[in-house]
């Protein structure tokens, strides 16, 4: 009982785009406007309460947006939700991943603070010499 109620579940296209949206990463607004659609209205009501069925130019907009989405599978649930190449190229899958991109995006900040430590570490360095070359010198006797 529970498979076939999670087969009706995905068995509708509005909650395959749901969960393109979800694997993306990304919220319905966010989406939106990756495939190129400037207010979040409209994939809200197709993934929303309202459960209004897509345009062909949605789901075009889908499809050339994210091209590693199974045309088959997103249109009659048939398939899997990445096509096949796109599973033998995880670069390709990269690319789309928004986690990802955050984690470029967090790499990229570390990456400055450590070159900003390792000035900071050359300046002490050099403070520490001038302050040891101009002690005085202990006289051995």
């Amino acid at each position: 009982m529970i498979i076939f109620f999670i087969y009706l579940i995905m068995s509708n296209i509005n909650n395959r785009i749901l969960q393109v949206i979800d694997y993306l990463g990304l919220n319905r607004n966010s989406f939106s406007k990756k495939i190129g659609i400037d207010n979040n209205v409209t994939i809200g009501n197709i993934v929303g309460g309202r459960q209004n069925k897509p345009s062909y130019d949605v789901l075009e907009k889908i499809l050339q947006t994210f091209d590693s989405i199974n045309s088959e599978w997103l249109i009659t649930g048939k398939g899997e939700m990445l096509k096949t190449k796109a599973c033998t190229n995880p670069i390709e899958l990269i690319k789309d991943c928004q986690l990802c991109k955050e984690k470029d995006k967090v790499i990229k900040v570390q990456n400055e603070l450590i070159e900003q430590l390792k000035k900071n570490v050359s300046h002490l360095e050099d403070k520490l010499k001038d302050c040891l070359g101009n002690s005085p010198k202990k006289k051995v006797s």
